[in-house]
């Protein structure tokens, strides 16, 4: 058991990565394709078309080059917050190889969205209070991004009373929100009855699941599943094997008549191809019977998965004349 979910982690694991590699390939060329395109729309001042060109380019993969011409596009928009978020990432994921001078660049990129837009610096007690503003705002690691003008700001904590200022920001200026919360007044007691106390709940113990019929006949669907892979595997090989085959007897010329002769390479190789496909049709159809009874078992109510389980087994048969489920016991 454990030799056969081995191959099965292993074929499955090297299909993923030949899948993998493929598709991080497919993915840095678009990227690249994206990146070259809005900074083309950007220098023929196409400013929508550059932002949503890079901003497909920036959901692809964050990279610090895309985030800095994204936030320089958004900037000469006057989108001020979304300038700030992404500069500020793409200055946080430049690698350590960037120049003095870029870094200095992408700094002033910064602080050019910065002075458009108010800080809010919360001053709040007590210590650990949660505090939220209305609208569009950016955390940024010296307190709150907003666009100037009025915003209400909430600021709560359990156990004290939540309160709610209005804050008017300014742009290029910090505002101190400071605000102190109450403390709760304690809850008012339940009024007295004269009713009698209800009975204690019955604890009605929960059926318990069993796991193991639906975890065995899913164990043997995944090995099937597995053996029906490495079949495939098989087969394939033999397809490429016996078409190289038939190419190396065309280019000799060789004419394939009755049996023997230079063609039984070539018989061998299809043959084996057939048989190892067939055989991996039947696996790959009892695999995904089983599993789609382990499927059935584990949706049904613990009670009644309980009671099939005392009364009836279930095994996945697979046979010359078809695939299924074998149930037996008591009916």
């Amino acid at each position: 058991m454990r030799g056969s979910s081995w191959v099965v982690v292993a074929s499955f694991s090297a299909a993923f990565a030949l899948v993998g590699g493929a598709r991080a390939g497919d993915i840095d060329a678009e990227l690249r394709a994206l990146f070259v395109r809005g900074n083309a729309l950007y220098d023929a001042g196409k400013l929508v078309e550059a932002e949503t060109v890079l901003e497909q380019a920036w959901a692809l993969r964050h990279t610090y080059d895309v985030g800095i011409n994204l936030g320089q596009v958004e900037l000469a928009q006057q989108k001020w917050l979304e300038a700030l978020e992404h500069v500020r990432l793409g200055m946080d994921l430049a690698p350590a190889g960037v120049s003095t001078k870029r870094r200095r660049q992408y700094q002033e990129l910064y602080a050019s969205a910065l002075a458009h837009v108010g800080l809010l610096v919360p001053l709040v007690e007590p210590a650990g209070a949660s505090l939220s503003v209305e609208g569009p705002s950016l955390s940024l690691a010296d307190g709150i991004a907003v666009e100037p003008g009025d915003h209400r700001v909430s600021v709560t904590k359990a156990g004290f009373v939540a309160k709610t200022v209005v804050v008017t920001a300014k742009a290029g200026e910090r505002v101190e929100v400071r605000v102190q919360l109450d403390v709760e007044p304690p809850a008012a007691p339940p009024p007295a009855t004269s009713q009698p106390p209800p009975p204690p709940p019955t604890t009605a113990r929960a059926p318990e699941r069993s796991w193991l019929v639906p975890g065995v006949v899913g164990g043997a669907g995944l090995v099937l599943l597995g053996s029906a892979v490495g079949l495939t595997l098989v087969s394939n090989g033999a397809a490429d094997d016996a078409v190289a085959e038939h190419a190396r007897l065309e280019a000799a010329r060789v004419k394939c008549v009755g049996d023997g002769g230079a063609c039984d390479t070539l018989r061998d190789r299809v043959a084996t191809r057939d048989a190892t496909h067939t055989a991996a049709a039947w696996l790959y159809a009892g695999g995904g019977v089983a599993v789609g009874a382990a499927v059935v078992l584990l949706l049904l109510p613990p009670a009644e998965a309980e009671k099939d389980r005392r009364i009836t087994g279930v095994v996945p048969w697979v046979g010359a004349e078809g695939t299924g489920m074998a149930w037996s016991g008591r009916f």
